[in-house]
């Protein structure tokens, strides 16, 4: 576990610099990685339940670290926050998922938790809106995620036509749920 313990760490100081460096970049190896984290997790699951769990997580720190990023960098330049004008909404649905959860009697720790799962996604909003963009960078994004959009239909197509063969190369689970006839399609997803 200590050697797994110290590959993410220098995942995460690596991930944090090239941020730092390449933030568009790292960004989009992020929404690649947070579309392939669950089927790598499975293929870890086999040597270490707890590295693949630990693996599960990787999003959230790497949101974190990003997100903490981004106020440091705004906050050295000297730079207004962009406002989304989603703050006040915001602010009213954290009291009360608050409020619900001191209600409900949730352990602090488990409400802290699920409110970051909750918040992850304002958290990325945030830092997209605080990065400098320009035509060129949105380009960029609309078309290495449409390319990636149809490596994944095409493993869709190929699920289909063989679930049995793909899934076992992919290491994906390897049961074929049959729906009118035909196999419930699963390209690089788990569910």
């Amino acid at each position: 576990m200590l050697g797994a313990a110290l590959a993410g760490g220098l995942f995460l100081l690596l991930a944090a610099i090239a941020f730092i460096h390449f933030p568009h970049g790292t960004l989009i190896f992020l929404g690649i990685f947070l579309l392939l984290q669950e089927l790598l997790a499975v293929n870890l699951e086999a040597g270490s339940t707890g590295v693949a769990q630990s693996f599960r997580h990787l999003d959230e720190l790497l949101v974190s670290i990003f997100f903490i990023l981004t106020v440091f960098r705004s906050l050295l330049k000297k730079k207004h926050f962009f406002k989304t004008h989603i703050e006040i909404p915001l602010l009213g649905f954290i009291l009360v998922a608050i409020i619900s959860s001191l209600i409900a009697k949730v352990p602090p720790e488990i409400a802290a938790i699920q409110l970051f799962l909750y918040l992850k996604g304002f958290l990325l909003l945030f830092i997209l809106l605080n990065l400098p963009v320009d035509r060129r960078v949105v380009r960029r994004y609309a078309v290495f995620f449409t390319g990636a959009g149809f490596v994944i239909l095409g493993l869709g197509l190929v699920d289909l036509i063989d679930p049995d063969w793909l899934r076992a190369v992919t290491g994906n689970d390897p049961f074929v749920e049959i729906r009118y006839g035909i196999p419930s399609i699963k390209s690089i997803f788990v569910h």
